[in-house]
């Protein structure tokens, strides 16, 4: 634990030096996702029933959600700790939500959370291709969300951005409910609290918006912008689609019904 905490203090985010750091590498991966999940789409019926009827793949997305439900916890723990240690250093709260804009690159505790963070959202690209092999529709709303995401926190280390630990620890306790639902799933027992899920992910979407006004607060107080100004703006309004979008597919019910009758199925 001690050999962690060492690490975490003396990390610094360094374009080129890091894994994955290079924002042309961000897009490479990005369309690659793109092109892959678009080829998996294409395969034949058989091809892909051949490859989802499968022990190794069952195997697979059994680990592949219980990774994540674990290493969201992980996150979450890791992202509280490390604010617990920066209000302890500097007693008081306001950083959380406005960090003073200074000079050289994020370094330090947080940021080795939310560098963390950022390479698990190329882990969750293989949430689409698990989708895809199992011939289930892929909406605009899964495409969209998860081919924005790495971009989205790649600038948030870039630009050392207020709000950025709370979003990462509102996201990271939402993944634990939400990957240990795909893990329950993905070992047949399909729990009847989707809807849960897709309601805790819209609230938290809310709850950003209400971060942003408290934001906007204290931009307006101070008269001079806090760091990472014009990702969080970028934030804001990919966060208003993904509201949109997620609302959309709450009140769809026919996302519900499928599964609603499969359930009264098994129950008989």
């Amino acid at each position: 634990m001690d050999a962690l905490v060492r690490r975490a203090d003396a990390f610094e985010w360094e374009v080129g030096s890091n894994p994955i750091s290079r924002p042309s590498l961000v897009g490479y991966i990005v369309v690659a996702y793109l092109a892959s999940v678009w080829c998996i789409t294409k395969l034949p019926p058989k091809t892909k029933d051949a490859v989802k009827s499968s022990r190794v793949f069952s195997v697979f997305v059994s680990a592949h959600s219980l990774l994540l439900c674990v290493g969201s916890l992980g996150l979450f723990v890791g992202g509280l700790a490390s604010c617990t240690d920066e209000y302890r250093r500097v007693k008081s709260l306001g950083w959380l939500v406005c960090r003073e804009v200074v000079g050289g690159t994020a370094s330090g505790q947080i940021f080795y959370v939310s560098y963390w963070y950022y390479l698990s959202k190329y882990v969750e690209l293989l949430d689409t291709v698990i989708l895809a092999v199992k011939g289930k529709g892929l909406s605009f709303l899964h495409v969209f969300h998860h081919a924005v995401m790495p971009a989205m926190c790649w600038l948030w280390l870039q630009q050392m951005q207020s709000l950025q630990e709370i979003a990462l620890m509102t996201n990271t306790l939402i993944h634990v409910i939400m990957y240990y639902y795909y893990f329950e799933c993905s070992r047949g027992r399909s729990p009847r609290w989707k809807k849960l899920v897709t309601l805790s992910q819209i609230i938290q979407f809310v709850f950003s918006f209400g971060m942003g006004a408290a934001y906007l607060v204290v931009r307006l107080s101070r008269r001079q912008a806090c760091s990472g100004e014009g990702s969080l703006l970028m934030n804001v309004l990919i966060n208003a689609v993904f509201l949109a979008l997620f609302t959309q597919f709450y009140n769809n019910k026919g996302n519900y019904a499928a599964r609603k009758s499969r359930a009264g199925k098994k129950a008989e």
